[in-house]
């Protein structure tokens, strides 16, 4: 998955021009069909973002990666 947000808030404590923020997103989700108990298989999923915005104490980067289940059903 890939995704790109733009926010723009017209009022902001920190900037009197506003706040502009532009997310960057991507993802990917494998399942393991051939491991499978009682009708489920494990997931892995990995995740990162990266946020830029003119009020720097608005910038971010994140990654995460998660571990789950999912239905074979």
């Amino acid at each position: 998955a890939l995704s790109l947000e733009k926010r723009d808030f017209d009022v902001s404590a920190n900037d009197p021009s506003g706040r502009h923020d532009l997310t960057i997103s991507t993802g990917a989700t494998m399942v393991f069909p051939n491991i499978s108990y009682l009708g489920f298989s494990p997931s892995l999923s990995v995740e990162a973002s990266r946020t830029e915005s003119n009020v720097n104490i608005f910038d971010r980067e994140s990654v995460a990666v998660r571990f789950g289940t999912q239905s074979n059903f």
